[in-house]
């Protein structure tokens, strides 16, 4: 394959509808399993999303790390009272 005017062998060529990368050879396998944890994360990430779950607490509250932004948003409404 040629890539912008040089000679790619034995590399890996990767791409897809958002563009292509060129992976050297010998880290291949390490990019790979990378790419696949990374692929996990976001599928994780899509499934809470689908259950309801804060788009906050999705990217910003790791999983298990106790109390929810539902859960801080309604103590800091009780604690203020209503609104008047």
């Amino acid at each position: 394959m040629v890539c912008t005017n040089a000679l790619v062998t034995g590399d890996v060529v990767i791409a897809d509808v958002d563009g292509v990368v060129v992976v050297p050879a010998e880290p291949a396998a390490e990019v790979a399993a990378a790419a696949r944890t990374c692929a996990d994360n976001e599928e994780g990430k899509r499934k809470r999303s689908g259950a309801g779950e804060l788009g906050l607490d999705v990217y910003s509250n790791p999983q298990g790390s106790g109390t929810s932004t539902r859960q801080l948003l309604g103590r800091t409404c009780k604690a203020r009272g209503p609104r008047s």
